[in-house]
């Protein structure tokens, strides 16, 4: 029970025999108090119009033997409510809103949602995660992978989640994960937001960084360099022979040239401004050109810039088309010699469109 609800099912599915992704999410609360009432009857679902689609199935309230509907399309509102905007990044996602018009004590409160569709940019490929949220529990959380055994997805669990029960029917394999009566508990105080601390389930379809680079490769090669930006380069590379030290010296020297905002409608967030209309313009806009690193050395590099997220580099591979201004940064640091290794963080999927029906972040916060 949290917040006047009484949470009492949260049922997660993703669906991956189909060409088209598809997040299903089931969620079931019981209205405990007037603060609940208020806060269940707003029902909310995120996506992005760029590549994903919505369907709602049902908003129901079940009032004694009386089941009432109010899923109609009428009764939706498309809001683009930009909740990054104050932290510069601007994505352009639409969160789809519904006030229930009478929902009182007593009332039991069910909705069902699924989101269609991935980027594109991905090539199809699938990441996301399982967590099962342990600050404010269901009664009962169930999660639910599909796919093709064909496909190979590449897993990582942490906090001992509950074990997976898998049942195959030819070519298909259905993954299952169950938590019935999950104790809450509260992270201590100033506890840092990148801890995963939920127990959770990480899915990628990328083996390894390679894996990533490959696919974004040919997003950042073709650009001249801008004279005076080449110069620049040049001269970095002339007085700063470690490597090691020239990747810093380069950084700050992007740090204190560019401003940044994260411009990121659609697969913004993951493909490539023109290197020119960032120089230009001294405005680093969404994921930007990291080939710009070319400093005469034959190598991958890794910077990570520990600002608002932390990069899981012991986790699976994952992509996100949600950027954060630190990976932005780092970006610029990560490719010498025309090479390609963005700073790819596992810090959001699709199931983000669920936020508001459950938990869905891996910590919890």
């Amino acid at each position: 029970m949290a917040n006047g609800a009484c949470r009492l099912l949260s049922d997660l599915q993703v669906n991956l025999r189909q060409p088209e992704q598809a997040w299903h999410c089931r969620t079931v609360q019981r209205v405990l108090t007037r603060e609940g009432a208020q806060r269940v009857a707003h029902v909310v679902a995120e996506f992005d119009p760029g590549f994903q689609r919505i369907e709602v199935h049902f908003v129901s309230v079940v009032r004694g033997g009386e089941r009432i509907e109010h899923a109609r399309p009428e009764a939706f509102q498309l809001l683009r409510r930009e909740t990054n905007l104050e932290r510069l990044i601007f994505d352009g996602r639409l969160t789809a809103s519904l006030l229930i018009p009478d929902v009182r004590i007593g009332d039991v409160v069910e909705t069902g949602v699924t989101v269609y569709g991935g980027a594109p940019v991905l090539g199809g490929l699938f990441t996301g995660w399982f967590a099962f949220d342990s600050s404010n529990p269901w009664f009962e959380s169930r999660q639910r992978l599909l796919r093709p055994r064909s496909r190979r997805i590449f897993t990582k669990e942490f906090n001992n989640p509950p074990e997976r029960h898998v049942a195959e029917d030819g070519e298909m394999e259905d993954s299952r994960w169950k938590v019935v009566g999950q104790q809450r508990s509260e992270p201590e105080a100033l506890t840092p937001p990148w801890l995963i601390l939920n127990p959770a389930v990480q899915f990628s379809e990328f083996e390894s960084w390679n894996d990533v680079a490959r696919l974004l490769a040919p997003f950042y090669e073709g650009d001249a360099f801008p004279e005076a930006l080449a110069e620049e380069v040049n001269r970095l590379a002339a007085a700063h022979q470690d490597p090691a030290e020239r990747a810093v010296e380069w950084l700050r020297f992007v740090q204190q040239e560019l401003r940044y905002f994260a411009f990121s409608l659609g697969e913004g967030g993951l493909t490539p401004r023109k290197l020119e209309a960032i120089w230009s313009t001294r405005l680093a806009i969404a994921r930007m050109r990291p080939h710009s690193m070319r400093l005469a050395h034959d190598s991958w590099a890794w910077i990570h810039v520990l600002r608002w997220s932390r990069p899981h580099t012991d986790s699976p591979s994952m992509m996100s088309y949600r950027v954060r201004a630190s990976s932005i940064i780092a970006s610029f640091a990560c490719v010498w010699m025309g090479r390609t290794t963005g700073l790819i963080q596992p810090c959001r999927s699709s199931q983000a469109a669920f936020r508001t029906f459950s938990s869905r972040m891996p910590g919890g916060r």
